[in-house]
């Protein structure tokens, strides 16, 4: 029992002495982790390491505390053993030898599990301080590496815009030609990494707030790769809004799906590619801290006309009705549950019934005037193809003024009936107006939008409303004066006419196709005397058609000789559109027979006689050549146009009447 106490109290010494030496290492261990703390998050492992010493000296010290709990039960245990030895060894007491024996080989247990703990802590602590080296190593190696270079992409103090690395790979796409485009637009500098990082800095002279709007431009440039919507606050209005963005809205349901196509492909390929704009559905994003939230809008006041449809208040329930009378407080109603009963009602409990409005997206459209004016008529086209109607309800558009465009907006009235052939087949005839004028144009419901200088917008409307005037063969009584430039005339036999312009135009339309112009035919009584060439009262003095005259009038195509019994005078001014250009001649004629006839003054001519006569058949003849010649004007937006379109009519009468030319 004695060597038992005693190696009990030498198991507590050595348990107090390695908690002692626990908290050293726990100590060391702290000091390692303080400076892993110093480093960066390389360091972490040397924090790791720190933390296992700081495991392996609480392990320790509970050790020590065990050992420190051990000692006091020995040295119970040591004094109870005392008192048996001293009453006798031999008494019934001292028949533990078992029980000594077993508790001695707890001790020795013990014993052994703390060395096993003690040579835990040594290996933790060695563990810890071969990560407190590396880390050591690291820092040497942090201070020895050069700096990585900075991330402002040559553009220091730029605006950085994370689009996502989807979005940043198209605008670097194909040597960065949306990048350009971007610069170009918004007159700044721009960069753009793999990673989706865009750096964006303006140029000297940008006006104010420009920035906010170009970082908008350059989200919208991404987003054209799959037609995703953008984030904006706060959402602008339906219009032009400043010189860089303009907004229509297009109507959720029925609208945005096609408007912006699979993918975004119509925005991307119809808008973007062929009319450079920038477009963009934009829903309500996050308002930026520090910024006040907007006033709410004010209503206007509801007004109640005789006739609208309401729902008022009868009894606890609200029915629909029809207004009667109506006042200020007081309004009369008819019940549509009762059409014979009507009923006063206090104009607070009277709504009027509005069918709720479809939601709208709205739709940015970045660019120049004419991109923007050009897109967004485009889009009206694409909402009216889905909605009907739609656009008719739209507020009158406003011209937007830009001084270093010469462009607009103009609209014209059309005739529903003559839609389609303004159209054409696929679209035909409105491409060729467009080409000619100049011009971006869309047929819309009943109204021709059109976009352009003014020059071509003055050409695009004359030629769609000539258009409207001719008949299916094209044919029209004269060209309007804004077309004159771009037109050329072209003689055709009658006998070929009809083989040159096909069944319904077909081979005519195949010409004007090809070579982007449209051929129209002069009626063939647009030649005859005008108001303009009327004579004056001399000319009619010195013209020799007087009373007892002898002169030729013309009978049935025929010149006869007659002569001259009165001359009637209504005046130059009386009817501008007569032919007679106000006189009539009554003449005899017919020889023997002596048959009188009255005719306008233009069947009337005076009889010449030798060089003078001869000269005058020669013109008849010409003259009879010419009324078996029909007129085309072949217009086109080019004189190279024009006589293409001329070469392919010659060729086409010269395959009819060979040698004609």
């Amino acid at each position: 029992d004695e060597a038992g106490g005693a190696e009990g109290a030498d198991a507590a010494g050595k348990g107090g002495e390695e908690g002692e030496q626990g908290d050293v290492e726990m100590k060391e261990a702290e000091k390692g982790g303080e400076e892993a703390e110093k480093g960066d998050a390389e360091m972490k492992a040397a924090e790791d390491s720190g933390e296992q010493a700081g495991k392996g000296s609480e392990e320790a010290e509970k050790g020590g505390q065990a050992s420190e709990a051990k000692k006091g039960d020995d040295a119970e245990e040591a004094g109870v053993d005392n008192w048996w030895s001293e009453e006798g060894k031999d008494s019934k007491w001292g028949g533990n030898d078992e029980e000594t024996k077993e508790e001695k080989n707890d001790e020795e247990g013990k014993g052994e599990a703390k060395k096993e703990e003690k040579n835990d802590d040594e290996k933790n602590e060695g563990e810890g301080g071969e990560e407190k080296k590396e880390g050591g190593e690291d820092k040497a190696e942090e201070a020895a590496a050069p700096e990585e270079p900075s991330d402002d992409q040559g553009l220091p103090d730029a605006k950085r815009i994370d689009v996502g690395w989807e979005d940043a790979a198209f605008l670097l796409a194909e040597d960065g030609k949306h990048l350009k485009t971007l610069e170009r637009l918004l007159a700044a500098d721009i960069r753009a990494k793999d990673s989706g990082i865009v750096r964006l800095k303006m140029k000297e002279g940008a006006p104010e707030g420009r920035l906010a709007r170009a970082e908008q431009c350059v989200r919208a440039m991404g987003s054209l790769r799959a037609g995703t919507d953008i984030e904006v606050w706060p959402l602008p209005e339906a219009g032009p809004v400043d010189a860089l963005l303009s907004v229509v809205d297009v109507p959720k349901e029925s609208a945005k799906g096609y408007v912006r196509g699979k993918d975004g492909a119509r925005l991307r390929e119809d808008l973007f590619d062929i009319r450079g704009a920038i477009c963009a559905f934009a829903v309500e994003g996050q308002r930026p801290e520090g910024v006040p939230e907007p006033a709410p809008k004010e209503e206007p006041p509801e007004v109640l006309e005789v006739g609208d449809t309401v729902t008022a208040k009868y009894g606890a329930e609200w029915h629909d009705a029809t207004v009667v009378e109506t006042g200020d407080v007081i309004v009369k109603v008819k019940w549509s549950f009762d059409e014979e009963q009507q009923e006063q009602v206090v104009r607070a409990n009277v709504q009027k019934k509005v069918e709720p409005p479809e939601e709208m997206e709205k739709l940015l459209i970045f660019g120049s005037l004419r991109s923007r004016l050009e897109a967004e008529i485009r889009v009206l086209n694409f909402v009216e193809k889905k909605s009907a109607g739609y656009v008719a309800k739209l507020p009158p558009r406003a011209e937007e003024a830009a001084a270093t465009e010469d462009c607009a907006l103009g609209t014209a009235q059309l005739e529903e009936d003559k839609i389609a052939k303004l159209v054409g087949k696929g679209g035909s005839m409105r491409l060729k107006v467009v080409a000619i004028a100049g011009c971006s144009c869309e047929y819309i419901s009943t109204y021709m939008y059109v976009v352009g200088s003014a020059k071509q917008r003055e050409t695009a409307i004359a030629l769609t409303q000539l258009l409207q005037r001719s008949d299916d063969s094209h044919q029209i009584r004269a060209l309007p004066a804004e077309l004159e430039p771009l037109a050329e005339q072209f003689a055709i036999h009658r006998d070929a006419l009809t083989n040159v312009l096909g069944e319904k135009r077909d081979n005519m339309k195949r010409i004007e196709d090809e070579t982007k112009t449209i051929v129209f035919l002069l009626s063939a009584s647009s030649g005859a005397t005008t108001a303009a060439s009327k004579p004056t009262g001399a000319d009619k003095e010195a013209s020799g058609i007087k009373k007892d005259a002898k002169v030729e009038v013309k009978i049935k195509g025929q010149w006869q000789v007659a002569t001259v019994l009165e001359v009637q005078d209504w005046g130059v001014d009386s009817d501008d559109d007569d032919d007679t250009d106000g006189r009539t001649v009554k003449l005899q004629w017919g020889g023997d027979e002596k048959k009188e006839a009255t005719v306008p003054i233009a069947n009337v001519r005076e009889v010449l006689e030798g060089e003078a006569a001869d000269k005058r058949r020669e013109e008849d003849d010409a003259q009879a050549k010419l009324r078996e010649l029909r007129t085309l004007v072949v217009v086109g937006s080019s004189a190279e146009a024009r006589r293409a379109a001329l070469l392919r009519i010659a060729a086409a009468v010269e395959a009819h009447r060979p040698g004609t030319h």
